[in-house]
């Protein structure tokens, strides 16, 4: 997205009619709302920054805890270390994780 932006803006009307009003006019709203969504972005950075932060620290915590839960499987009788809740949501936050960074990306 950022590249067809820094192209628009450094040829915002390359390709159209300089004599035709409509296509001056949609080039320009096209140019507008691709302006708009790269602010919008920006403002959501900072947010998305944060949520990749607690999600970090969260993965962290569940991992020492699936970790504690794997090391006391035989005393506390649980035959599938996999099938535990505390897995479950490791596996779960390192997944949205995942999907943070590629929407930080």
């Amino acid at each position: 997205m950022e590249a067809e932006l820094v192209r628009l803006r450094e040829a915002p009307f390359r390709g159209c009619d300089p004599t035709d009003p409509q296509q001056l006019a949609a080039t320009a709203k096209a140019f507008a709302r691709a302006e708009e969504a790269r602010q919008v972005v920006a403002r959501a950075k900072p947010e998305t920054e944060a949520v990749k932060d607690q999600l970090s620290k969260a993965t962290t915590v569940a991992a020492q805890l699936n970790t504690w839960f794997v090391e006391n499987a035989e005393k506390l009788h649980i035959q599938d270390v996999n099938s535990t809740p505390s897995a479950y949501v490791q596996r779960l936050l390192e997944t949205c994780m995942q999907q943070s960074e590629a929407l930080g990306a």
